[in-house]
Parts: structure tokens; sequence; C-alpha cells
């Protein structure tokens, strides 16, 4: 980490340009599935700026930008599936979602293209720095990105109040998940589900 503070991968971040989403952005239309694309593939630009730099490695084998730190191991999810998921149960029909353990916040970008208020939240700072900075960088091309929230923390202890929330998206965290499970059971109202 520099003297600034600044970790290195999120000035790489900041630096990068995404100039080719821009231009696909650009194209005729404004329908959900070409900002999916968008997103996709700034997703993709995004894991090429970290492959670069020296804290996280690329496992070709699984096409995946992996970082280990104290805080656990990020590895990129795939979005197909998801955003297909997202499409047949009409998550457009709730209002807020929450990401537990969003890493890079693939998850939470999809949603946006929804309509619904979209949280992540993750425990390692600098990924959630870089979640923020990505934001920021893609909201410029993709608008419905704006409005969501990246908050740092551990998922399991955050105050979170369950009602905020219809739908909750939870990765299946090994020192979190049980924590996580006996709260969603206790506090969640009728409607609301958990991915």
């Amino acid at each position: 980490m520099p003297s600034s503070g600044i970790p290195y991968a999120v000035r790489a971040v900041r630096k990068h340009d995404f100039r080719n989403l821009q231009e696909l952005m650009s194209a005729k239309g404004d329908s959900r599935q070409k900002k999916f694309h968008v997103v996709k593939m700034g997703l993709q630009d995004l894991r090429v700026v970290l492959s670069s730099c020296e804290e996280y490695s690329v496992r070709p084998d699984l096409a995946q930008v992996i970082k280990e730190s104290k805080y656990g191991v990020l590895m990129n999810s795939g979005v197909d599936t998801p955003f297909r998921v997202f499409q047949a149960v009409h998550l457009e029909d709730y209002k807020s979602f929450i990401d537990l353990g969003c890493g890079l916040g693939d998850i939470s970008f999809l949603v946006s293209l929804f309509g619904l208020r979209s949280t992540g939240i993750d425990h390692d700072p600098e990924v959630t720095a870089i979640s923020i900075t990505f934001k920021d960088k893609l909201a410029q091309i993709v608008p419905d990105v704006k409005e969501v929230r990246f908050l740092f923390g551990d998922q399991a202890h955050q105050n979170l109040d369950f009602s905020q929330y219809d739908v909750f998206y939870h990765f299946n965290f090994r020192d979190s998940k049980d924590i996580f499970k006996k709260r969603f059971a206790e506090q969640a109202l009728p409607g609301q589900f958990l991915f």
C-alpha cells in the first residue's frame, strides 16, 4: 500500500477508462439485456485490471481472479445464471435487495438493473473500496448502478435491520452462515426471501 493509503488495486481501477463500455452502451436500445451485457463486460474488464495487481492471482482453469487474505478468499462469480434467475422470479416486483458477502459487487450490480435498491456488504475493506470505485466509473455509463450502496463490515455481525430488505442473497460463508440463517429465521418477514 502506498503512503497515500490507497491500495494499488483501487488506484488501478480509478485509472482505467472502461472506454469499450461506453461504445457498447452507445449502441441503439436501452434494454435491460443490453445494460446487462455492458455490466458483464465491465466486470470482465475489472478482473483484467485486478489481474495486473500483485495481490490478485488468476486461475485460468476457473476463469477467475482470486485474492486470498485474512478476510477469506475472493472469487468472482458468474453473472449469466443469476441474471436469468432474477428474470424468472420477476425480481422487478420487489423493492430492495442485500448481498451479504458481495465481493466485487457482481450480484448487486445485476440487481440494480431490475430497479431495486441494492446494497452489498463485504468484510474486506480493499474489496469494498474497489467496488465503490468501480461503481462510480460504471454509473457514468449505466446510470442504473448509481444507487448501489456498498458497505464494509462483517455481514454476520452487522446490526442489519431485516425489515429494510425484500430479498437477501448470501454466499455460503463457512464462518457466518449459521449465524445469518438463525437471524434470518428469527427476523424474516412474510414475503421476504433468501437466495
